[in-house]
């Protein structure tokens, strides 16, 4: 049995995230792409897959929204404050996010190893990997943006 394309994906997109995080130097941007490739996954899942809400949603579509707002409409250092405080505090939502399965793991066991589901022992290996990695990545988000030079002539260059 192979494993569901979107199962390989969860590694990639977090090395992805990782990767473009540690080495770019414009982080709104690294926020905006892995937010938003977040937000689109989730909206998968919730029409798709689950036909419920995925909270990353709208966890991960606020941060988006907010990033995209930042880059595209504002760009005015008057607003950088504003606009720094709230990514921070999408960004820890979006971390909070990726850790509320670890609180019901039991249960999510139990649900994700019955049909229709029936998520393969590898899957179970990779989800909770992937989980930790982006809550801690979330959380790194959140202390980049706070900690980024204050006072930068463009706000959306945050380093």
């Amino acid at each position: 049995m192979s494993e569901p394309f979107l199962t390989n994906v969860m590694p990639l997109y977090a090395s992805a995230s990782w990767i473009a995080i540690l080495l770019s130097d414009k982080l709104d941007h690294v926020i905006f792409s892995s937010a938003t490739f977040g937000a689109i996954w989730a909206l998968y899942n919730t029409i798709v897959v689950s036909g419920s809400l995925d909270l990353g949603l709208v966890t991960m579509g606020f941060v988006a929204v907010t990033v995209a707002f930042d880059l595209f409409v504002l760009k005015k250092a008057s607003k950088q404050r504003v606009i720094k405080y709230t990514v921070v505090v999408g960004s820890l939502l979006v971390s909070v996010n990726f850790c509320i399965p670890f609180l019901i793991w039991s249960q999510l066991k139990e649900i994700f190893r019955s049909e229709p589901l029936n998520k393969s022992p590898f899957w179970f290996r990779v989800f909770p990997v992937y989980l930790a990695t982006m809550a801690i990545f979330w959380l790194y988000v959140a202390f980049k943006v706070l900690t980024r030079r204050e006072g930068v002539v463009n706000p959306t260059q945050y380093r």
